[in-house]
């Protein structure tokens, strides 16, 4: 029984794609949107979001900027801002330990970000540190997502420490292009499989009767 056990989990990895090669090749053909047709996918997204029961109910959004091609959401954080919904934002404290905390931003929130260790824009110093607590959404970047909610991202592994302390109250959203989803990817133990996904063509609810 052992052995057969055993033929199917390697039967099982070898259809699964590589962590790696996969990453290149998402990250590839990211990069090579035409800017026309990534605008569009982006406004797209924006508007399947606002569409959203529980984002619109949301108070708390713990948001992300953008980086190295991934969906821009920044239109989207104008109209919730203007709506009094608090964003927060992740800022890398320690690249040694890959941790991040979360920071609350003043509106209009443009105006509080700045440039950080990772060349990626976080929230400037001064900044106020958000209790995870009250975080109702958390919107999260990934290089490819799958049907069963899982994530990859680009390996620093920021996320997979960081999504675990959030409270089993946050909804954690993946935000992708549809070319991002794949069927299966592999997973680790550690992996923390998220409870929605949205990309330009839909938005999943892993549990719909919840949220």
């Amino acid at each position: 029984m052992g052995k057969l056990v055993d033929s199917v989990e390697k039967e099982v990895s070898a259809m699964l794609p590589d962590k790696l090669a996969l990453r290149q090749a998402m990250l590839v053909r990211r990069s090579s949107l035409p800017a026309p047709e990534r605008a569009e996918k982006n406004a797209l997204l924006v508007r399947r979001l606002l569409d959203t029961a529980w984002l619109r109910a949301a108070k708390v959004l713990m948001a992300y900027l953008p980086t190295r091609g991934e969906v821009d959401l920044t239109e989207l954080y104008d109209v919730l801002g203007r709506r009094g919904v608090t964003l927060v934002f992740p800022r890398v404290t320690s690249r040694r330990f890959r941790r991040m905390e979360l920071m609350a931003v003043a509106a209009p929130w443009r105006q509080h970000v700045a440039e950080g260790s990772l060349g990626i824009l976080e929230p400037v110093e001064g900044a106020k540190l958000c209790n995870k607590e009250i975080i109702n959404v958390a919107l999260i970047p990934g290089v490819a997502f799958d049907r069963a909610f899982y994530r990859l991202g680009f390996g620093g592994g920021y996320y997979d420490r960081f999504l675990p302390e959030l409270p089993s109250s946050t909804l954690l959203c993946g935000i992708a292009y549809s070319f991002q989803v794949v069927p299966c990817l592999p997973t680790d133990p550690h992996d923390v499989p998220l409870h929605a996904l949205c990309t330009e063509e839909e938005c999943l609810l892993a549990r719909p009767a919840v949220y």
